[in-house]
């Protein structure tokens, strides 16, 4: 029964990515470009009306433009599809300084190279543990600053993630920091686990995840 119930998580996280997947593709490919053809639009109505009103067209002008920004913010929150580009370093780093530049506190990363160790489902995994923690630390937490820190050990990933912010009693998780998409993607990983935080003194989060050298894709 645990393996079945263990089958029926991954199938059903797989299943949540490919879903953020295509929702993702629809936002770029569908919403993303009637936004831009709107804008262009807006513009030659504006070079035909001789300027007349034209604070006006600027302003519908700057209005598309961050529903085009808030377009790409969402899409590549369902889908991080930079990591083809930039890695799970990379895409991390990304997420990191999209979340500093809207918060007060500080986040620190210190990340090993990680791409060659890992396959894509891996590196998708450890990217939502991270995302997950870096949202808890924006809604929950009420932290000035943070650490995360990849470093590559002797057949393992150690991921260590720290903040100095309000805690909660880990005796009653549902009281704190929403942890059960991060246990899932810990048990897909084969990762251990483990969670310290007191009241007022911050929360530490420590995972082991071990490694196997990535042949494919």
């Amino acid at each position: 029964m645990l393996d079945q119930t263990a089958g029926f998580s991954k199938q059903l996280l797989i299943g949540q990515e490919n879903e953020k997947e295509s929702i993702a593709t629809e936002l770029n490919g569908r919403i993303g470009q009637q936004l831009v053809l709107l804008k262009n639009d807006i513009y030659l109505l504006e070079k035909q009306s001789h300027d007349t009103n034209s604070e006006l067209f600027k302003s519908i002008t700057q209005d598309i433009g961050k529903a085009i920004e808030e377009v790409s913010i969402v899409s590549f929150s369902l889908r991080p599809y930079q990591m083809d580009t930039l890695g799970l370093k990379g895409s991390i780093t990304h997420l990191a300084e999209d979340i500093a530049s809207d918060t007060p506190g500080t986040i620190h990363l210190d990340i090993d190279e990680l791409d060659e160790l890992l396959n894509n489902q891996a590196q998708m995994n450890i990217y939502r543990i991270v995302q997950e923690l870096l949202n808890n630390l924006i809604k929950h937490a009420q932290a000035s600053s943070c650490s995360i820190s990849i470093k590559v050990g002797t057949h393992q990933l150690n991921l260590q993630y720290q903040d100095n912010g309000k805690g909660f009693n880990t005796s009653n998780p549902s009281s704190g920091l929403g942890l059960s998409g991060i246990r899932e993607r810990c048990k897909l990983l084969n990762a251990e686990l483990k969670i310290s935080s007191k009241r007022n003194s911050g929360t530490k989060v420590y995972i082991k995840i071990p490694v196997e050298i990535n042949t494919s894709t």
